[in-house]
């Protein structure tokens, strides 16, 4: 066998893993940035709804 060539577990463990890792890593960061966002964005309107009441 040519040790180059990577077997199964190696092709699970060092490639596909790592690689579902960073997917979901980014997958979560983008759901916070937008979660933290969108309530930014509900406080910034609330403020300036509050000065033009005053």
């Amino acid at each position: 066998m040519n040790p180059l060539v990577p077997n199964a577990y190696e092709l699970i463990v060092f490639y596909i893993v790592p690689v579902l890792f960073v997917i979901a890593l980014v997958v979560v960061i983008v759901l916070v940035a937008r979660g933290r966002k969108s309530t930014t964005v509900e406080f910034i309107a609330d403020d300036e709804t509050d000065s033009r009441g005053e």
